[in-house]
């Protein structure tokens, strides 16, 4: 028997932000939206803040500058994880191995919470829940989406390998895997009509004494990594036999994929809309259950 343990704690530093120049704090106007009414989704019918939209005169107008992150406040980023290891050998030849992964991420940018015109940048092996456009900040600038634990079942896998071999050279292999299952995502198209009573005025494109205003903003609902998916289960069996050709050898297989037939969905509509909602639909589902004959031959 072996066993193989380690941890492992990873801190990124050196993080980057663009500063629009053009703007200050003071030339956006924050607002609210009220949260669709569904259970799906966290803080369902409660508003939705930390929203920001610059002012009219200012639309369109960016001097960006790409700096450190540290300038204007502190931004972590911390993962630490566990994976454990067994290995055993048996009699005839029979051999096993268990494995385990978990871990968790944290990420923190409130600092930037009251600085809509500041927007951290996404770098190699960094997450960055506070993505903003250029006139505009989509998504919520608000402990839930500026703190982020990602929860350690959305990080954790685990699985076994078993080969054991059979009477009439024959020889029994087995695969199971546990996976995360995918973070459930979702965005919600609000109109301006929707906006503007919470902002006190049409969004920043539009014509502020037009009655009507066909802009509307892409609004983030989840925060990033904290909602899953079912987990991905899948068990796969191979029988196979090695028959002698002179000094040559034919091994015959024969796999039986995903035997109990699973169905977890591996990808799904991140839309939500008040009318045709497609929300949560699958796109993608895993493989059914695949029966497959192979031979290989060695010389």
């Amino acid at each position: 028997m072996g066993l193989n343990i380690a941890y492992y704690r990873t801190w990124y530093g050196g993080f980057l932000a663009s500063d629009n120049l053009a703007t200050a704090a003071a030339s956006y106007n924050s607002y609210c939206i009220t949260m669709p009414l569904d259970s799906r989704l966290p803080n369902s019918g409660q508003p939705s803040c930390g929203l920001y939209d610059v002012t009219p005169a200012l639309t369109g107008q960016q001097d960006n500058l790409v700096t450190q992150a540290t300038h204007y406040g502190k931004q972590t980023e911390v993962f630490q994880g566990v994976d454990v290891t067994v290995t055993g050998r048996f009699a005839r030849g029979a051999r096993t191995q268990a494995s385990l992964s978990t871990g968790q991420t944290v990420n923190d940018t409130c600092d930037f919470n009251n600085l809509p015109q500041v927007q951290t940048l996404l770098i190699q092996g960094v997450s960055a829940p506070n993505q903003a456009l250029p006139s505009s900040v989509v998504t919520p600038r608000t402990p839930a989406f500026c703190h982020i634990s990602s929860p350690w079942s959305g990080g954790t896998a685990f699985g076994f390998n078993v080969v054991y071999p059979l009477p009439w050279n024959l020889q029994a292999s087995a695969i199971y895997q546990n996976k995360p299952g995918f973070p459930i995502t979702a965005t919600y198209v609000a109109t301006n009509a929707e906006i503007k009573s919470s902002l006190g005025r049409n969004l920043s494109e539009c014509n502020q004494a037009a009655a009507t205003c066909s802009a509307n903003r892409t609004i983030s609902l989840i925060p990033p990594n904290t909602i899953f998916d079912d987990r991905i289960m899948q068990l796969d069996l191979r029988f196979s036999r090695t028959f002698p050709i002179g000094k040559a050898k034919l091994q015959g297989n024969f796999d039986l994929y995903n035997i109990f037939n699973g169905s977890t969905i591996l990808n799904e509509q991140t839309r939500y809309s008040n009318t045709n909602n497609q929300f949560m639909n699958a796109i993608q589902i895993m493989g059914g259950r695949l029966l497959k004959f192979s031979a290989q031959l060695v010389f």
